[in-house]
Protein backbone atom coordinates (compact mmCIF):
# COMPACT_ATOMS: atom_id res chain seq x y z
CA UNK A 1 0.00 0.00 0.00
CA UNK A 2 0.79 3.49 -0.78
CA UNK A 3 0.00 6.61 1.00
CA UNK A 4 -0.02 9.91 -0.98
CA UNK A 5 0.23 13.04 1.12
CA UNK A 6 -0.10 16.84 -0.74
CA UNK A 7 2.37 18.97 1.39
CA UNK A 8 4.44 22.01 0.80
CA UNK A 9 7.37 23.40 3.05
CA UNK A 10 6.80 25.19 6.09
CA UNK A 11 3.46 24.26 6.96
CA UNK A 12 2.96 22.68 10.23
CA UNK A 13 0.01 20.67 9.74
CA UNK A 14 1.76 18.85 6.39
CA UNK A 15 4.88 18.51 9.04
CA UNK A 16 2.10 16.68 12.08
CA UNK A 17 0.17 14.73 9.33
CA UNK A 18 3.53 13.14 8.33
CA UNK A 19 4.78 12.47 11.44
CA UNK A 20 1.38 10.81 12.93
CA UNK A 21 1.37 8.56 9.23
CA UNK A 22 4.97 7.32 9.77
CA UNK A 23 4.63 4.75 12.45
CA UNK A 24 1.60 3.65 11.05
CA UNK A 25 3.08 3.00 7.59
CA UNK A 26 6.37 1.85 9.50
CA UNK A 27 4.17 -1.10 11.37
CA UNK A 28 2.60 -2.22 7.95
CA UNK A 29 5.69 -1.86 5.69
CA UNK A 30 3.29 1.28 3.86
CA UNK A 31 5.06 3.32 1.37
CA UNK A 32 4.83 7.12 2.19
CA UNK A 33 5.05 9.54 -1.01
CA UNK A 34 5.57 13.03 -0.17
CA UNK A 35 4.03 15.15 -2.95
CA UNK A 36 5.24 19.21 -2.87
CA UNK A 37 2.22 20.87 -4.14
CA UNK A 38 4.00 24.32 -5.07
CA UNK A 39 6.29 21.96 -7.72
CA UNK A 40 3.38 20.85 -9.63
CA UNK A 41 1.36 23.68 -11.30
CA UNK A 42 -1.71 21.62 -11.74
CA UNK A 43 -1.53 20.41 -8.00
CA UNK A 44 -0.86 23.92 -6.69
CA UNK A 45 -3.64 25.46 -8.57
CA UNK A 46 -6.33 22.35 -6.78
CA UNK A 47 -5.21 22.68 -3.70
CA UNK A 48 -3.72 26.03 -3.01
CA UNK A 49 -3.80 26.11 0.78
CA UNK A 50 -5.68 23.50 1.36
CA UNK A 51 -2.78 21.12 2.79
CA UNK A 52 -2.50 18.43 3.87
CA UNK A 53 -4.31 15.91 1.80
CA UNK A 54 -3.40 12.34 2.31
CA UNK A 55 -4.39 9.48 0.01
CA UNK A 56 -4.73 6.11 -0.34
CA UNK A 57 -2.95 5.17 -3.66
CA UNK A 58 -2.05 7.90 -6.09
CA UNK A 59 -4.32 11.41 -6.12
CA UNK A 60 -5.51 10.65 -9.51
CA UNK A 61 -7.24 7.33 -8.37
CA UNK A 62 -6.93 6.57 -4.93
CA UNK A 63 -9.75 7.60 -2.33
CA UNK A 64 -8.81 10.35 -0.24
CA UNK A 65 -8.12 10.09 3.76
CA UNK A 66 -8.55 13.38 4.97
CA UNK A 67 -7.42 16.97 4.84
CA UNK A 68 -5.44 18.85 7.63
CA UNK A 69 -6.10 16.04 10.13
CA UNK A 70 -7.45 13.30 10.76
CA UNK A 71 -11.02 14.54 11.43
CA UNK A 72 -13.04 13.24 14.14
CA UNK A 73 -16.05 15.37 12.97
CA UNK A 74 -15.89 13.42 9.76
CA UNK A 75 -16.01 9.81 11.54
CA UNK A 76 -18.63 10.84 14.22
CA UNK A 77 -20.51 11.88 10.60
CA UNK A 78 -20.34 8.31 9.72
CA UNK A 79 -21.40 7.38 12.79
CA UNK A 80 -24.88 9.51 12.31
CA UNK A 81 -25.49 8.30 8.35
CA UNK A 82 -24.70 4.60 9.91
CA UNK A 83 -27.90 5.11 12.62
CA UNK A 84 -30.01 6.18 9.36
CA UNK A 85 -28.54 3.23 7.13
CA UNK A 86 -27.65 0.17 9.22
CA UNK A 87 -29.38 -2.95 8.33
CA UNK A 88 -30.31 -5.63 11.60
CA UNK A 89 -26.83 -7.48 10.21
CA UNK A 90 -24.97 -4.91 10.79
CA UNK A 91 -26.25 -3.37 14.17
CA UNK A 92 -26.03 -7.09 15.26
CA UNK A 93 -22.28 -7.07 13.90
CA UNK A 94 -21.31 -4.17 15.67
CA UNK A 95 -23.31 -5.22 18.89
CA UNK A 96 -21.30 -8.02 18.82
CA UNK A 97 -18.07 -6.73 18.37
CA UNK A 98 -18.71 -4.43 21.15
CA UNK A 99 -19.73 -7.51 23.90
CA UNK A 100 -15.90 -8.81 22.47
CA UNK A 101 -14.22 -5.62 23.24
CA UNK A 102 -15.77 -5.68 26.64
CA UNK A 103 -15.07 -9.27 27.64
CA UNK A 104 -11.36 -8.91 25.85
CA UNK A 105 -11.01 -5.55 27.22
CA UNK A 106 -11.39 -6.94 30.47
CA UNK A 107 -9.23 -9.98 30.26
CA UNK A 108 -6.21 -7.85 28.76
CA UNK A 109 -6.28 -9.72 25.86
CA UNK A 110 -5.21 -6.67 23.33
CA UNK A 111 -5.32 -8.59 20.38
CA UNK A 112 -8.60 -9.90 20.76
CA UNK A 113 -9.55 -6.90 21.56
CA UNK A 114 -7.91 -4.93 18.14
CA UNK A 115 -9.66 -7.63 15.76
CA UNK A 116 -13.06 -6.86 17.42
CA UNK A 117 -12.44 -3.26 17.76
CA UNK A 118 -11.79 -2.97 14.14
CA UNK A 119 -14.48 -5.08 13.52
CA UNK A 120 -16.58 -2.82 14.87
CA UNK A 121 -14.99 0.26 12.56
CA UNK A 122 -15.34 -1.49 9.66
CA UNK A 123 -19.03 -2.55 9.75
CA UNK A 124 -19.84 1.31 11.39
CA UNK A 125 -18.37 2.72 8.03
CA UNK A 126 -19.90 -0.23 5.28
CA UNK A 127 -22.94 1.01 7.75
CA UNK A 128 -22.86 4.43 6.98
CA UNK A 129 -23.54 3.90 3.09
CA UNK A 130 -21.12 6.48 1.83
CA UNK A 131 -17.94 5.37 -0.24
CA UNK A 132 -15.58 8.06 0.86
CA UNK A 133 -15.96 6.91 4.67
CA UNK A 134 -16.03 3.26 3.75
CA UNK A 135 -12.52 4.15 1.79
CA UNK A 136 -11.17 4.98 5.09
CA UNK A 137 -12.05 2.06 6.84
CA UNK A 138 -8.07 0.65 6.23
CA UNK A 139 -6.52 3.70 7.47
CA UNK A 140 -8.96 3.61 10.72
CA UNK A 141 -7.92 -0.03 11.15
CA UNK A 142 -4.00 1.01 10.78
CA UNK A 143 -4.59 3.81 13.22
CA UNK A 144 -5.88 1.15 15.78
CA UNK A 145 -2.89 -1.54 14.93
CA UNK A 146 -0.32 1.18 15.39
CA UNK A 147 -1.83 2.40 19.07
CA UNK A 148 -1.55 -1.33 20.01
CA UNK A 149 1.78 -2.36 18.31
CA UNK A 150 3.23 1.24 20.03
CA UNK A 151 2.16 0.11 23.44
CA UNK A 152 -0.36 3.09 23.41
CA UNK A 153 -3.27 0.94 24.54
CA UNK A 154 -4.03 0.30 28.36
CA UNK A 155 -3.57 -3.24 29.69
CA UNK A 156 -7.09 -3.04 30.17
CA UNK A 157 -8.90 -0.40 27.81
CA UNK A 158 -10.52 2.51 29.90
CA UNK A 159 -14.42 2.19 30.61
CA UNK A 160 -14.99 5.22 29.30
CA UNK A 161 -13.90 3.83 25.75
CA UNK A 162 -15.79 0.57 25.94
CA UNK A 163 -19.08 2.61 27.38
CA UNK A 164 -18.68 4.98 24.07
CA UNK A 165 -18.46 2.28 21.54
CA UNK A 166 -21.53 0.40 23.38
CA UNK A 167 -23.44 4.01 23.11
CA UNK A 168 -22.25 4.16 19.43
CA UNK A 169 -23.87 0.42 18.38
CA UNK A 170 -26.69 1.18 20.71
CA UNK A 171 -27.59 4.42 19.09
CA UNK A 172 -27.10 3.42 15.53
CA UNK A 173 -29.16 -0.45 16.74
CA UNK A 174 -31.84 2.96 17.64
CA UNK A 175 -31.58 5.41 14.75
CA UNK A 176 -30.19 7.62 16.81
CA UNK A 177 -28.22 10.20 14.79
CA UNK A 178 -27.44 12.55 17.19
CA UNK A 179 -26.42 10.18 20.07
CA UNK A 180 -24.56 8.08 17.41
CA UNK A 181 -22.08 11.25 16.41
CA UNK A 182 -21.82 12.33 19.96
CA UNK A 183 -20.85 9.00 21.14
CA UNK A 184 -18.45 7.87 18.35
CA UNK A 185 -17.06 11.66 18.57
CA UNK A 186 -15.51 10.26 21.99
CA UNK A 187 -14.28 7.70 20.89
CA UNK A 188 -12.63 9.15 17.91
CA UNK A 189 -11.00 11.96 20.87
CA UNK A 190 -9.79 8.96 23.12
CA UNK A 191 -7.91 7.45 20.18
CA UNK A 192 -6.34 10.85 18.94
CA UNK A 193 -5.36 11.73 22.91
CA UNK A 194 -3.60 8.21 23.63
CA UNK A 195 -1.92 8.55 20.25
CA UNK A 196 -0.54 12.20 21.39
CA UNK A 197 -2.44 13.60 18.01
CA UNK A 198 -4.54 16.39 20.44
Amino acid sequence: MTFTLLSRAYCHLCDEMLAALRPIADAYGAQIRVVDVDADPALEEAYGNDVPVLFRGDPEEGAELCRHRLDAARVAAAAALAARRADPHQCRIMAAAVSDMVVHGRSGDLEAYLLADKIFHQTLLEASGNEMFAAIDQMVAEVLTSRTQQGLMPFRPEEAALKAHEDVASAVSRGDTNKAEEAMHRVVVEVRQAMGLD
